[in-house]
């Protein structure tokens, strides 16, 4: 119910607003040593690619997606979700 107000309440992102969102994740998730962003939820993950590629002007060959997966996780399946998540193609590296 909260993210159907939200997402009611929230309407056309200026490119202003999405350099704020993606400072601010990257802010709060992101390593200050590299520029990387870890965080598990996917939305947070989509919505930081996002601003990276429509105001930064980031290509999907920029990025560098890197997985943790433990040990009780099927890789595969990990692999897969997150490239769907991201729209990441997997490829033969993986």
């Amino acid at each position: 119910m909260a993210s159907q107000n939200a997402e009611k309440l929230i309407t056309n992102i200026s490119a202003k607003d999405l350099i704020i969102i993606g400072v601010a994740l990257y802010w709060a998730e992101g390593a200050k040593k590299d520029f990387s962003f870890s965080n598990t939820d996917p939305r947070m993950v989509k919505l930081f690619i996002y601003s990276l590629k429509s105001v930064f002007g980031v290509t999907e060959k920029d990025l560098k997606i890197s997985l943790r997966i433990y040990e009780d996780l099927n890789r595969n399946s990990c692999l897969k979700h997150w490239s769907k998540i991201t729209g990441i193609q997997l490829n033969n590296e993986t």
